[in-house]
């Protein structure tokens, strides 16, 4: 329905621009159109009246004009025309990317694995004087752990406390970097970035401001890593530390719990020990 009406304005576009007296499209007839194929997903026509609209028409897009195409662009696979959309953005001068748009792009980065893109990102960002917030640090992390680069996410999280952008990574970030690794079945990076996110104080700071809810979901989040293979130990271990750090294991703690040790092959023993911290 959503190409329907893009058609349907495409055609009164196209009788516009052929000359009809008094009839004149403008910036927003441009802009309406724009949105309209972004909205139905055809970012080949986006694109094209985008250009139309700055090459030929010498209009100059709002911000959210621009947004529109990154997205369509970005959703579709098309990162470099994406990109292309941004660097004619701040060729133009007086229209400046947001945050919308470079978390856009960031997302791109994510879905292609493209570390180094998504830190080029981050420094232009900075370069702007725009501050990242932490969906853009997320998604920049997970740029760097979608083909298994943990390693990479790591040097990340570095990079960006070394060259202190915003406030820097908190939490949210870790648990992203996280929750990478745990869907690519890497539980011994998910239990490094836990470590480190203990190492930074972040995880202090967030039990002594009462942020048990975070804490506790990136927990969580490395016990669900420790399932699929088994790895009961591990597990005890994380359950000793959320013990001893007052953190008390809901229902989902008890299901990862539980199935790391009857993954383990040795369930009767694992279990007898596990099941008493819970």
């Amino acid at each position: 329905q959503s190409w329907h009406y893009a058609q349907s304005a495409l055609k009164l576009f196209d009788e516009m621009s052929k000359g009809k007296p008094g009839i004149i499209p403008n910036e927003h007839t441009f802009a309406t159109i724009v949105a309209l194929c972004a909205k139905a997903g055809k970012w080949e026509e986006a694109l094209l009246l985008m250009k139309e609209m700055t090459l030929i028409r010498r209009f100059v897009p709002k911000s959210h004009t621009y947004l529109q195409v990154v997205r369509v662009c970005s959703r579709a696979g098309q990162s470099e025309q994406a990109f292309e959309v941004l660097k004619e953005m701040c060729n133009v001068g007086n229209v400046k990317p947001n945050i919308q748009i470079y978390t856009t792009l960031l997302k791109s980065c994510a879905d292609k694995g493209k570390c180094e893109l998504a830190m080029e990102v981050l420094e232009n960002m900075k370069v702007l004087t725009i501050e990242p917030d932490m969906i853009a640090y997320s998604t920049a992390v997970s740029a760097c752990i979608l083909n298994g680069e943990s390693l990479q996410a790591a040097k990340m999280l570095e990079r960006i406390k070394q060259y202190n952008y915003g406030t820097g990574p908190d939490i949210f970030v870790y648990r992203a970097a996280i929750h990478s690794c745990t869907k690519h079945g890497d539980w011994e990076e998910a239990m490094r970035f836990l470590e480190a996110l203990k190492r930074d104080g972040i995880l202090f700071e967030a039990l002594k401001n009462d942020r048990i809810g975070p804490a506790l979901a990136v927990y969580n989040t490395v016990l669900s890593s420790l399932v699929k293979y088994g790895r009961w130990e591990q597990t005890l271990k994380i359950l000793v530390e959320m013990n001893n750090s007052g953190l008390k294991p809901n229902n989902l703690t008890v299901r990862y719990a539980r199935l790391a040790c009857e993954k383990s092959g040795m369930f009767s023993h694992s279990w007898a020990k596990v099941k008493v911290l819970l």
